[in-house]
Parts: structure tokens; sequence; C-alpha cells
């Protein structure tokens, strides 16, 4: 059994890249079908929306300890095996939001190194209604989580005009299986990094 966790790093409702991590989820399942001896495959939206995540201070760290939320998260992110981030590019970055809940989770909890993303594998993705997709958030996201000694895999996708069914996959076919060629690549490192 293969633990996948998806989460976008927006906060907004209705979020493009928080549809896209919930079409990554449900595809998941079946994207086991290009892996050899595919795995069964257990998948966790999370939402950031759901979580009191303060910005990150030193002080308030040192004062109160590690916040609620941030613990339950932590927790969240290190029983799984991958994890998958939709990105939105704000101002050619990643968010505030994902930057601060990155900070908040690469910090031990009472003397233990529970950080998640050291040796998580990892896949990034983007998605925006411009061409681009997003697709600038990509490369500093890659960077930094690769610093804090994620395993990022090489395979991403930024999905320029990105729009939707009803059933929240993605309208564009090709979309569609490029997002599936990224699942199928985090699923086999995945496995292959858990035996």
């Amino acid at each position: 059994m293969i633990k996948l966790v998806f989460f976008a790093g927006s906060s907004r409702s209705d979020s493009l890249n928080k549809r896209l991590a919930k079409a990554a989820a449900t595809a998941a399942k079946s994207a086991t079908r290009g892996v050899p001896n595919g795995p069964e495959v257990e998948t966790t939206f999370i939402d950031l929306a759901d979580f009191d995540i303060p910005m990150f201070n030193g002080d308030l760290e040192h004062e109160l300890g590690k916040p609620v939320d941030v613990v339950k998260l932590k927790a969240m992110l290190a029983d799984c095996d991958g994890i998958f981030i939709a990105s939105p590019e704000y101002n050619g970055a990643y968010t505030g939001l994902l930057k601060n809940t990155v900070d908040w989770m690469s910090r031990n909890i009472g003397g233990q190194e529970i950080t998640p993303f050291k040796d998580a594998t990892i896949a990034i993705c983007s998605a925006s209604p411009g061409p681009r997709g997003g697709l600038a958030s990509l490369s500093p996201l890659r960077l930094l989580l690769s610093h804090i000694g994620s395993m990022v895999i090489p395979s991403q996708a930024a999905f320029g005009g990105a729009t939707f069914n009803d059933d929240g996959s993605l309208k564009d076919e090709k979309q569609q299986k490029l997002l599936d060629a990224v699942l199928t690549n985090l699923i086999k490192t995945a496995k292959a990094l858990k035996s």
C-alpha cells in the first residue's frame, strides 16, 4: 500500500490548484496501471485552509511551542509515502502560505526530528488560467524542497488554461495524460524508495 497526500499552496476556496490537487488524488488510483506490479494506493486530500497555522516566528515557537494544527499536519505528512503539491504562482514564485507551511514543517517537535519533507518523495505541479500554467512557481519550489532534503521527482507539469469537468478531472485530455504521467512517476518512486 502506497499512501499519498495531496494539497495546494492556496487557501482560496475555488483555487484552480486545489482543484488540481483533488483531480490528482482521484487520478492517482488509476495511475497505478502504469506501474509494474502496481501497488494499491490510498489518497488523502488536505486543505491548508482547515489548519490554523500562524506565520512562522521563532519567538512564538519558543514561547508557545508548536501550534496544535502544525503538530497535526506534521503527523499527517509524516505518515505518507509520497506528497503531491499543486502550487499557485504569485509574482513568479510559490505562495507565502506554502512557504510558511514548509517552514513550520521543517521545525523539530520537542527535540524529536519529525520533519516530514526531509527524505520525502514529492511531485510538484501548478495550474492557472494563463497560458504558462503557473510554471514560474515550480523552479523555486523545487529548489526550496530540495534544500530541506526532499526528493522532488523530475516529472512536473504546469497546466495553462486549466479547466475541469464536473467530476473534477481535467477537461483537456492531453493535460489529463500529463497529470497521469506525473502521478505514475510519483507512485513508482515512492514504491521504490519504500521497498
